[in-house]
């Protein structure tokens, strides 16, 4: 099929090591289609001489941009505007006046004011470690951000070229952003709860409770890698246990008789492709609870412990039930614990990575890509590094909005509790 559309390879760079890489997203996004069914031999031709057509017309004039996502982009930008400013009023309302007015005077009485060369002393060395590895590597990927560079040449200035192609033009930035956005609401709305529920269990002292803390905290002894090739295994169509286990239950069923499109559900799960572009997403929510329940069970358990045992004894005396304790007392004073809770959850939505890229084979196509991933393939696939830069600088932006957005929003209602 590549050799009978040569001059689909007339866009490839010049460089040896860079070849084909402007057209290695639409090759993946193809050869999904091709072999998925949906483009015949003839259409994945054309389509890629199409694409082929479309990064030479770029080359040609590499300043144009086409706006094919005014709307997006521009309702994306007054979500933002609009956050700044709300926080920005909700600042000058004195919201966390109360808590912190107090802290400051009684730090002081008591433990006096340290000298600045010994605060220096202290937080110098740590200062300049997180300076040379952390905030000029930053500041340089900013400057990137608006150059054009393939990482070997020389590096030219392109303004705001790279920011305005993302927000206006590429299909795969929303597409990225709508899966980071997946990951940062959908997989929070389960680990909460179930974490808090089995932190509850465990604090109340429940029959297996011990056991249920080492399962739960097993996972976080792996690294993300090793939990994503467990899953990768676990997802495998024709020899992974969940399939097998869904197919299994499916033969226990029929045994006994169970309603006919019981049985005929499960054993439709035999060589269900859980890692597929249109299963995938939802694939990870039970790899998210997995991974995320344990640590935020240890969260949740710390402030239970904390609570003080004489405002549950109180609670009994007037005849309140353990679940009207747990709402009334529990829940309001680890409030804060959980604010901490879901900013991490914000964050590991927004910067998903690793589990997207690994369950793909590094390969993802255009419709599962998370911004980390896109920010990846840009960097090392397409030698884009200031179209790499300026999207981690959007992810930057997002991130930084959106924990200060939920700290804001949390802190006025567990101050007052």
């Amino acid at each position: 099929l590549l050799a009978r559309n040569p001059p689909s390879f007339d866009a490839a760079p010049a460089r040896a090591s860079a070849a084909q890489a402007t057209l290695a997203q639409a090759l993946t996004d193809l050869r999904y289609q091709l072999m998925t069914g949906r483009v015949t031999a003839e259409e994945f031709g054309q389509r890629l001489e199409a694409a082929a057509a479309v990064e030479r017309a770029r080359a040609a004039a590499p300043d144009h941009v086409e706006p094919r996502h005014r709307g997006k982009a521009l309702l994306l930008s007054c979500l933002l505007l609009a956050t700044v400013v709300w926080l920005g009023w909700r600042k000058r309302t004195g919201a966390s006046a109360s808590q912190t007015s107090s802290s400051p005077t009684l730090a002081a009485e008591h433990f006096g004011r340290m000298p600045a060369r010994f605060g220096a002393g202290f937080v110098g060395p740590a200062l300049a470690v997180y300076g040379a590895f952390v905030l000029l590597p930053g500041l340089a990927a900013f400057g990137w951000a608006f150059t054009r560079w393939d990482g070997f040449g020389e590096m030219a200035w392109a303004g705001r070229f790279n920011f305005r192609w993302l927000l206006l033009e590429s299909d795969v930035f929303w597409s990225a952003l709508g899966n980071n956005l997946f990951l940062m609401c959908v997989p929070p709305l389960v680990v909460v709860p179930v974490a808090l529920g089995m932190a509850a269990f465990i604090h109340r002292g429940g029959r297996g409770a011990g056991v249920f803390r080492v399962v739960l905290l097993f996972p976080n002894l792996l690294g993300g890698i090793a939990a994503s090739l467990i899953w990768l295994a676990a997802y495998e169509p024709t020899s992974g246990f969940v399939n097998a286990a869904f197919v299994a239950a499916g033969d226990a069923a029929s045994l006994i008789e169970a309603p006919r499109v019981v049985v005929n559900w499960l054993h439709a799960f035999h060589g269900h492709a859980w890692l597929s572009q249109a299963n995938l997403y939802w694939s990870l929510v039970p790899i998210y609870l997995w991974m995320a329940c344990g640590f935020n069970l240890v969260l949740y358990l710390a402030a239970m412990q904390g609570v003080p045992d004489e405002l549950y004894e109180a609670a009994e005396l007037d005849g309140a039930s353990p679940a009207r304790q747990f709402f009334t007392i529990t829940l309001p004073l680890i409030r804060e614990v959980l604010v901490i809770s879901a900013v991490f959850l914000v964050i590991g939505g927004l910067n998903a990575f690793e589990l997207v890229w690994l369950l793909t084979s590094q390969d993802p196509s255009a419709g599962v890509h998370t911004l980390g991933t896109f920010m990846v393939g840009a960097l090392f696939t397409e030698f884009q590094v200031g179209r790499a830069a300026a999207i981690a600088v959007v992810l930057f932006i997002l991130v930084l909005v959106a924990s200060l957005a939920v700290l804001r929003a949390t802190k006025k209602e567990s101050v007052e509790l």
